[in-house]
């Protein structure tokens, strides 16, 4: 599928970046319907236990991907 807005895409991904002493970085993974709920889980528990300061951003790949994340 082709991204179709990808004004939106760089504003998310703007959001989404936080600095450190070598930059600004964006931490980014991309999802589809078979693991999604897996990765989801393991992202937010992931960030709870490290650091709250980070954004977390999932580009899905499939519609029951997109489905699962809004869930």
């Amino acid at each position: 599928m082709k991204i179709t807005n990808e004004e939106n895409i760089k504003n998310i991904i703007e959001k989404a970046k936080f600095k450190t002493d070598k930059g600004d970085v964006v931490i980014f993974t991309n999802g589809n319907g078979w693991y999604i709920d897996t990765l989801i889980q393991n992202l937010l528990k992931s960030v709870s236990i490290h650091d709250k300061e980070y954004k977390v951003v999932v580009f899905c790949t499939d519609k029951d991907g997109l489905e699962r994340c809004k869930k």
